[in-house]
Protein backbone atom coordinates (compact mmCIF):
# COMPACT_ATOMS: atom_id res chain seq x y z
CA UNK A 1 0.00 0.00 0.00
CA UNK A 2 1.20 3.69 -0.83
CA UNK A 3 -0.01 6.78 0.18
CA UNK A 4 -0.81 9.21 -1.95
CA UNK A 5 -2.47 12.99 -1.07
CA UNK A 6 -4.02 11.09 1.97
CA UNK A 7 -5.39 8.32 -0.30
CA UNK A 8 -4.14 5.08 0.71
CA UNK A 9 -3.34 3.65 -3.14
CA UNK A 10 -3.09 -0.60 -4.00
CA UNK A 11 -0.27 -0.91 -5.88
CA UNK A 12 -1.63 -3.36 -8.07
CA UNK A 13 -4.17 -0.50 -9.47
CA UNK A 14 -2.12 2.64 -8.46
CA UNK A 15 -2.70 4.51 -11.93
CA UNK A 16 -6.50 4.65 -11.25
CA UNK A 17 -6.33 6.09 -7.86
CA UNK A 18 -4.21 8.55 -9.29
CA UNK A 19 -6.44 10.07 -11.14
CA UNK A 20 -9.32 9.67 -8.74
CA UNK A 21 -7.08 11.31 -5.96
CA UNK A 22 -6.70 14.02 -8.71
CA UNK A 23 -10.27 14.68 -9.18
CA UNK A 24 -10.91 14.48 -5.04
CA UNK A 25 -8.23 17.49 -4.91
CA UNK A 26 -9.69 19.44 -8.23
CA UNK A 27 -13.37 18.94 -6.10
CA UNK A 28 -12.40 20.08 -3.11
CA UNK A 29 -10.59 23.42 -4.78
CA UNK A 30 -13.99 23.72 -6.30
CA UNK A 31 -16.08 23.23 -3.95
CA UNK A 32 -13.94 25.50 -1.57
CA UNK A 33 -16.62 28.46 -3.39
CA UNK A 34 -18.89 29.56 -0.96
CA UNK A 35 -22.05 31.93 -1.55
CA UNK A 36 -20.16 34.50 0.33
CA UNK A 37 -17.27 34.67 -1.84
CA UNK A 38 -19.39 36.50 -4.58
CA UNK A 39 -18.26 39.88 -5.67
CA UNK A 40 -21.15 42.25 -6.57
CA UNK A 41 -20.38 44.50 -9.06
CA UNK A 42 -23.99 46.07 -11.00
CA UNK A 43 -26.18 46.47 -8.58
CA UNK A 44 -30.27 46.45 -9.13
CA UNK A 45 -33.66 46.33 -7.55
CA UNK A 46 -33.59 43.10 -5.66
CA UNK A 47 -30.75 41.69 -7.81
CA UNK A 48 -27.28 42.57 -9.11
CA UNK A 49 -24.33 40.68 -11.04
CA UNK A 50 -21.13 40.08 -10.31
CA UNK A 51 -18.37 37.28 -9.93
CA UNK A 52 -17.12 34.18 -8.32
CA UNK A 53 -13.34 34.41 -8.80
CA UNK A 54 -12.00 35.79 -11.57
CA UNK A 55 -14.08 34.06 -14.52
CA UNK A 56 -17.82 33.02 -13.63
CA UNK A 57 -19.86 35.45 -14.08
CA UNK A 58 -23.64 35.50 -11.72
CA UNK A 59 -26.69 36.83 -11.47
CA UNK A 60 -27.87 37.47 -7.74
CA UNK A 61 -31.41 37.44 -7.26
CA UNK A 62 -32.65 38.52 -3.59
CA UNK A 63 -35.40 35.43 -2.65
CA UNK A 64 -38.09 35.04 -0.04
CA UNK A 65 -39.24 36.78 2.97
CA UNK A 66 -35.60 36.80 4.07
CA UNK A 67 -34.16 38.14 0.55
CA UNK A 68 -31.80 35.00 0.88
CA UNK A 69 -30.00 35.26 -2.23
CA UNK A 70 -29.66 32.54 -5.50
CA UNK A 71 -26.68 32.39 -7.78
CA UNK A 72 -27.45 31.85 -11.88
CA UNK A 73 -24.52 31.22 -14.03
CA UNK A 74 -24.44 34.20 -17.02
CA UNK A 75 -22.33 34.66 -19.94
CA UNK A 76 -19.74 38.04 -20.12
CA UNK A 77 -21.87 39.66 -22.96
CA UNK A 78 -24.94 39.53 -20.28
CA UNK A 79 -22.78 40.94 -17.77
CA UNK A 80 -21.76 43.47 -19.42
CA UNK A 81 -24.95 44.31 -20.99
CA UNK A 82 -27.27 44.22 -17.53
CA UNK A 83 -27.87 47.79 -17.18
CA UNK A 84 -30.11 47.26 -20.47
CA UNK A 85 -31.81 43.81 -20.08
CA UNK A 86 -32.58 43.97 -16.04
CA UNK A 87 -35.11 46.85 -16.70
CA UNK A 88 -36.69 45.10 -19.86
CA UNK A 89 -40.84 45.90 -19.99
CA UNK A 90 -43.01 44.38 -20.12
CA UNK A 91 -42.47 40.76 -18.18
CA UNK A 92 -38.67 41.05 -18.02
CA UNK A 93 -37.87 38.38 -20.28
CA UNK A 94 -34.43 38.15 -20.25
CA UNK A 95 -34.41 38.04 -16.06
CA UNK A 96 -36.97 35.05 -16.44
CA UNK A 97 -34.70 33.40 -18.91
CA UNK A 98 -31.76 33.52 -16.70
CA UNK A 99 -33.88 32.32 -13.38
CA UNK A 100 -34.67 29.43 -14.95
CA UNK A 101 -30.96 28.04 -14.77
CA UNK A 102 -29.80 26.03 -12.25
CA UNK A 103 -28.99 27.54 -8.68
CA UNK A 104 -25.17 27.56 -8.63
CA UNK A 105 -25.17 27.95 -5.08
CA UNK A 106 -27.20 29.74 -2.25
CA UNK A 107 -27.75 31.13 1.11
CA UNK A 108 -29.83 28.34 1.30
CA UNK A 109 -29.44 25.47 3.71
CA UNK A 110 -27.12 22.79 1.87
CA UNK A 111 -26.26 24.61 -0.87
CA UNK A 112 -23.63 27.02 0.23
CA UNK A 113 -20.89 25.98 -1.89
CA UNK A 114 -20.73 26.56 -5.34
CA UNK A 115 -21.84 23.31 -6.91
CA UNK A 116 -18.57 23.08 -10.18
CA UNK A 117 -21.20 20.44 -12.15
CA UNK A 118 -23.49 22.84 -13.09
CA UNK A 119 -20.77 25.23 -14.79
CA UNK A 120 -21.40 25.67 -17.99
CA UNK A 121 -19.01 26.67 -21.25
CA UNK A 122 -20.24 30.65 -21.45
Amino acid sequence: MRKLNQCIIPTKIWGTYILYCYLIKEWVKTMSIRYTDYIRMKTGQYQSVGKFGDDIYVFEMLTGITDTAEYHQISKEEFDSFEVWSEEAPEYPKTYEILARPVLCSGYLGKAYLDASLLRDM
